[in-house]
């Protein structure tokens, strides 16, 4: 746009080169002769002068009647009045060249303004102001168009045409249809064990026969409002493809994965009321009587709890 801009300026400044050239030549061509005017007023001198002489010829005649003597001046008269005519024609002439001229010089000196102006631009190229005003509106014109981030589906548009809005407003809701986003709410006890890149499993209603992977991608720091419990928004991104049939809006169960222990001793963790010390007591079959036992326990899953000292493969545990 700088160049089409750019060249298009060139273009104008040569034209006026060529416009102001030209009216220069128009104006020369408008200079009247002075030759027909020095011939016309020179010869109304010798008129003059000539009439002068035969009139003062026949003043010096006493013996003329005074009729003739008047006939003469008459003539030196008009001859006198003719040689002024001339002279004003003549100095008429005279001052309009001069103002011709002087209109010349300023077409010339606007001439060599033009040629210097196309010089100019010729020798330095795009104005660097008409560059910037370029590249400026091209910004302004950037900063009126929306971006998506991603390819998707507007869900909602939030503002209305014509609306003014401000910096940071949402203006519409887009969803990407391949890639979803769980949201799922941690109970404040257990929210400082959740941490960003846990894995999650996650399951539809719409899909119970699948279990979806995914991890915790964000954890907002605000207590979910008109809750009666102290609950905690938490973000999981889906590892795995969404679904067929799973779509926004949806409801979904997610477990989170704080830790993993494999190759251990594990019982169900109902049958296990564990203390914060991480110790219980289990009631054991041996020997066709019961016993007590003080355990130790590890991870505590919502099903399962791990067993790190206290019990045994083959035991056996009682429990109603």
């Amino acid at each position: 746009q700088a160049e089409a801009a750019y060249e298009q300026q060139l273009a104008e400044s040569r034209l006026a080169v060529t416009n102001s050239e030209a009216l220069v030549g128009s104006t020369q061509a408008q200079i009247p002769s002075l030759t027909a005017a020095e011939v016309n007023l020179q010869q109304a001198i010798d008129n003059e002068a000539r009439a002068q002489y035969e009139y003062q010829k026949a003043l010096d005649r006493h013996w003329e009647p005074p009729e003739v003597q008047e006939a003469y001046r008459l003539e030196a008269q008009y001859a006198a009045d003719a040689r002024a005519v001339a002279q004003a024609e003549y100095d008429a002439v005279r001052s309009q060249q001069w103002a011709i001229s002087q209109q010349i010089s300023a077409q010339q000196t606007d001439v060599e303004r033009a040629e210097l102006a196309a010089d100019f631009l010729a020798h330095t190229g795009v104005d660097p102001m008409l560059r910037l005003t370029v590249e400026q509106a091209s910004k302004a014109l950037d900063a009126t168009v929306l971006t998506a981030p991603f390819a998707g589906v507007v869900l909602d548009v939030l503002v209305r045409p014509g609306e003014s809005v401000g910096a940071g407003q949402a203006l519409l809701l887009l969803s990407d249809p391949a890639a979803g986003e769980v949201r799922t709410t941690v109970i404040e006890e257990d929210l400082s064990l959740v941490n960003i890149g846990q894995t999650a499993e996650i399951y539809f209603d719409a899909r119970p026969d699948l279990i979806v992977t995914g991890a915790v991608a964000r954890i907002v720091p605000q207590r979910v409002a008109g809750e009666a419990r102290p609950l905690y928004h938490v973000y999981l991104s889906l590892t795995d493809a969404l679904p067929a049939g799973v779509l926004p809006g949806m409801t979904a169960d997610a477990s989170i994965v704080i830790d993993a222990a494999t190759n251990v001793l594990r019982l169900p963790r109902g049958l296990v009321q564990a203390r914060s010390d991480g110790t219980a007591v289990l009631q054991l079959r041996q020997n066709g009587q019961t016993i007590s036992r003080n355990i130790k326990v590890g991870l505590r899953g919502d099903v399962y709890i791990e067993i790190t000292d206290g019990v045994d493969v083959d035991d056996a545990v009682i429990a109603e």
